[in-house]
């Protein structure tokens, strides 16, 4: 009964309106712009030629470019594009609880890349379906036998997915076919359907089934992870044969297995849009453009000619090598036809119309600056200030691409027990995703730049040292190195422990306490070299023999000796 229900569902939003009119959109958009992805209306043949109707790939080229700037500049594999953190910031000051996190994100780090994993191919995927259809899917689990996370873009045309009340997608089917034998290696020829069962008895083992896999939250589950069936998961996941409506496998998800982002969305519209369906006018254009700049460049190069109609014996062989016979002069039987075409402006039309396309998917922004008039500090800072501009369109995929496949990553990582025990502090507490990729540092280094303007404005301030040191007792050092870390993300084990500043505050500490004693010790040696010698005082050591008075030498030569400074 539950399959039924299931299957009644999923043929309810496979055929609805806007899954319909979105599969149509889809299917124009991935003949120009990802023709591997074709698929949407119709079944297409594996081996089938997807690029045989396209004239030009600039649409292939512009999202490529796209899906590798995001991937460089927000989730970049070379350098760590997220951290963690307390929802409560006072617990992030804590020095366990910053070892902890820092401890946890070098794991997590790690089982991420790990060989196997293929997250860089998944994600690069991901960003060419979203700048493409507007919607990526992205799939995330355990390999039991590999022992390593797994990470898979789906394609969405076996995606059909459904929203919460909340605008999340909280419901997804996908559809895929396998082979009566690999169904078998899954889940065991006892447990397949009798259809199946039958086929399996003719040795058609290489037949194919339509499988649906259903992920959706569960009304009433217990949430003690582990205690209990996987039935009482609050995600619940479903294998079912499609036509025969038999349940293969049943379990469920502590969180969401799925991340499904969207580049932009309307309201009321599940699914998303992106660049690829701002530039489809233009590339359709392009598409035709090209035709006739085709056109006219072989009119051109190979142009019509003009004959008279009696001027030949023989038809014309305009192949290279052919005899035509001609009657009287040839100048007068053949003329060529007069081209009147522009190449040129055809040309410099094309150029316009891929600047504009170009434009829409952001490769202007995301294109290396290239000017060797400019200095390093400028290119530094143009950079700084095209990412800032990508940094609006980033805050979607955080919230529903990166920030999803962190938490479904911490939370595989913590039931497999794969993490260091947490501080007794914080447990139970809840954590924050920031994220720290070029893009998200570009706009935090808004707030760097400000800080130097304000240190440039108070330079005159600074020149003198009475000033100086007002102006760093408002603004310690400490405090703003602290911050700035903070921002930039640099690894907290870099810092000094409390330990090691109240170490380095007592050096100094008695070194400046040696100073002060190292000139009271030697007037009053000089004191007692004079008396032993039976002379007269002068006034001007009078001052050494009041500091003879008042300075034990014993004490003075066991404090230098304690910082190591011994006068000989």
């Amino acid at each position: 009964m539950q399959c039924k229900a299931l299957k009644k569902r999923y043929d309810a939003l496979k055929t609805s309106t806007e899954r319909v009119n979105w599969e149509s959109h889809c299917e124009e958009l991935a003949r120009v712009i990802m023709p591997k992805r074709q698929g949407f209306v119709g079944t297409m043949t594996p081996g089938t030629k997807r690029q045989e109707r396209l004239l030009s790939s600039f649409g292939i080229w512009v999202n490529e470019t796209l899906a590798g700037g995001l991937h460089g500049f927000a989730t970049n594999p070379s350098a760590k594009w997220f951290s963690l953190g307390m929802a409560d910031n006072r617990q992030s000051e804590d020095p366990a609880v910053k070892k902890y996190l820092s401890d946890v994100e070098e794991i997590m780090w790690a089982r991420m890349y790990a060989p196997g994993s293929n997250l860089i191919t998944a994600l690069h995927e991901s960003y060419l379906d979203i700048g493409c259809f507007g919607t990526a899917g992205l799939y995330i689990d355990w390999d039991e036998k590999g022992e390593h996370l797994t990470f898979e873009s789906r394609e969405l045309c076996n995606l059909v997915l459904a929203e919460s009340n909340r605008g999340l997608i909280d419901t997804v089917f996908r559809r895929f076919s396998w082979t009566i034998r690999q169904a078998a290696q899954e889940w065991g020829k006892e447990n397949l359907s009798e259809e199946c069962q039958k086929k399996m008895a003719a040795n058609k083992w290489d037949d194919k089934i339509t499988i649906i896999h259903a992920i959706f939250p569960r009304d009433e589950y217990n949430n003690k992870y582990g205690e209990g069936a996987p039935q009482n998961q609050p995600i619940a996941s479903l294998y079912f044969e499609l036509d025969a409506e038999h349940k293969l496998e049943e379990g469920g998800y502590p969180e969401m297995p799925y991340a499904i982002a969207r580049w932009s969305r309307i309201t009321g519209e599940v699914y998303g849009r992106g660049p690829g369906m701002t530039a489809l006018a233009d590339l359709n254009m392009l598409q035709a453009k090209e035709l006739t700049i085709i056109k006219a460049g072989q009119k051109a190069v190979d142009p019509s000619y003009l004959i008279r109609h009696d001027g030949f014996i023989d038809p014309m062989r305009l192949i290279p090598g052919g005899i035509t016979k001609v009657r009287g002069n040839p100048r007068d039987a053949v003329l060529p036809m007069p081209f009147q075409g522009n190449l040129a402006y055809g040309r410099e039309d094309i150029q316009a119309l891929e600047s504009r396309i170009m434009n829409t998917f952001h490769v202007d922004q995301l294109q290396f600056i290239n000017d060797v008039k400019m200095t390093a500090t400028e290119v530094m800072q143009r950079t700084q200030e095209r990412m800032r501009l990508l940094g609006p369109m980033l805050g979607r995929l955080e919230s529903e691409l990166l920030g999803p496949l962190v938490a479904r990553v911490y939370g595989l990582l913590d039931r497999l027990e794969l993490l260091p025990e947490p501080p007794e502090q914080i447990i139970g507490s809840d954590f924050t995703v920031q994220y720290v990729s070029p893009i998200a540092q570009a706009q935090r280094a808004v707030e760097i730049d400000t800080w130097r303007q304000f240190v440039a404005a108070c330079e005159v301030y600074l020149q003198t040292p009475e000033t100086a040191a007002g102006f760093f007792e408002q603004y310690p050092v400490e405090n703003v190195a602290a911050h700035f870390a903070k921002l930039l993300n640099l690894d907290p084990d870099l810092s000094a422990s409390n330990e090691q500043r109240e170490a380095s505050a007592q050096q100094q500490q008695m070194m400046q306490m040696a100073q002060m004693a190292q000139p009271a010790l030697q007037g009053a040696q000089a004191v007692n070299q004079l008396s032993q010698a039976g002379a007269n005082i002068p006034a001007d050591i009078e001052g050494a023999q009041a500091l003879q008075d008042n300075i034990d030498p014993e004490q003075a030569q066991a404090m230098l000796e304690q910082v190591g400074g011994i006068p000989q």
